[in-house]
């Protein structure tokens, strides 16, 4: 099969990450897949699991106080190359980004140079703003240097939501494939759908 990239999108909360590691268990008797999410390359390299040459930028990040900070997009664009670099599976899917247009445009240099296709997106979120805020409220609080309050979780949810509209239009102007998975229900019938939907863009 051609090597390919889907993106998994959405706003803090919206269940992105479980949706790309249950959808490559289920996709792995079938190809070679690597689910890179991007929250969890930034926890790694800090942690120092992973070597990066932004190692002290996200070990700063991540001991930030506070919790809804973002780091620029250089560093995530070099740290998701890196990822890449690393990985020699036919399907990455890649959550955590792009969360705004010009991301998506790094992205796209990146799967390029990897000689990829990008095969797809899947935007996906939840029926409820309440749902998303409970999500983040029950992160470790390693996740974000400190437990969340409630306010801090709303805003979180905000103010990754306002931009996705333009990763929206970019990708549809781009002519990527988009689709919508609602992440609401129970996770298994969330994986089923959402690996569906990934074989419809491998067709």
């Amino acid at each position: 099969m051609k090597r390919s990239l889907i993106m998994i999108i959405g706003a803090s909360g919206s269940g992105k990450t479980t949706l790309g590691r249950n959808a490559a268990e289920n996709l792995s008797a079938d190809m070679s897949v690597e689910h890179i999410s991007t929250g969890n390359l930034v926890r790694h390299i800090g942690t120092g699991a992973i070597k990066s040459t932004h190692y002290q930028t996200l070990l700063n990040h991540l001991n930030s106080p506070k919790p809804n900070e973002r780091f620029t997009d250089e560093v995530l664009s070099t740290i998701i190359g890196e990822a890449l670099n690393r990985t020699d599976a036919d399907l990455v899917l890649l959550d955590g980004a792009p969360r705004t247009a010009e991301q998506l445009s790094h992205v796209n240099e990146l799967v390029a140079r990897d000689n990829r296709h990008l095969a797809g997106a899947i935007l996906a979120f939840v029926a409820t703003k309440e749902t998303g805020i409970t999500r983040l409220l029950k992160r470790r609080p390693r996740d974000f240097s400190q437990q969340m309050s409630y306010d801090q979780a709303a805003e979180q949810l905000a103010y990754s939501s306002a931009p996705l509209e333009q990763v929206e239009d970019a990708l549809t102007m781009g002519g990527v494939p988009l689709r919508y998975v609602d992440t609401s229900g129970p996770k298994i019938q969330t994986a089923a759908y959402g690996t569906s939907v990934i074989y419809d863009f491998l067709q």
